[in-house]
C-alpha cells in the first residue's frame, strides 16, 4: 500500500508564527504517539501569509484515527487555534519520493 498525502493550505497570522514554530515539534510527536499512522509533517512557507502543511500517512484511514484521538491531543488543539483560515485541503496517493 502507498503512503497518502495530505496537502492544507492556510494563513497563518504573522503575529502567531513564533508561537506556532514552537509549539509544532511537541504537537507533532504528540499526534503521532496518537497514531502511528502519521510518518511526517512538514510545514513550508509561501508568500502572502500563507502556509502548506504536509502531512506524510502510511494509511488512508490515519487523518480519521488521529480525528478520533484529537480532543486528547491538547497541544495538536493550541497549534490549530493559530491557524487562520484554512485556503484549501487535498490529498493523493504518493508517487515517487527521493529521501535527501
Amino acid at each position: 500500500m502507498s503512503n497518502v498525502v495530505q496537502v492544507f493550505r492556510a494563513k497563518i497570522d504573522p503575529a502567531n508564527v513564533a508561537q506556532l514554530l514552537q509549539l509544532r515539534p511537541a504537537a507533532i510527536a504528540q499526534a503521532q504517539a496518537a497514531c502511528q499512522a502519521l510518518l511526517r509533517a512538514e510545514l513550508v512557507q509561501l508568500e502572502d501569509n500563507v502556509w502548506l502543511d504536509i502531512l506524510t500517512w502510511s494509511d488512508p484511514a490515519g487523518p480519521e484515527q488521529l480525528m478520533k484521538h484529537a480532543t486528547q491531543l491538547p497541544l495538536l488543539g493550541e497549534m490549530h487555534a493559530l491557524v487562520g483560515e484554512v485556503l484549501a485541503v487535498e490529498s493523493g496517493e504518493l508517487a515517487h519520493s527521493t529521501q535527501l
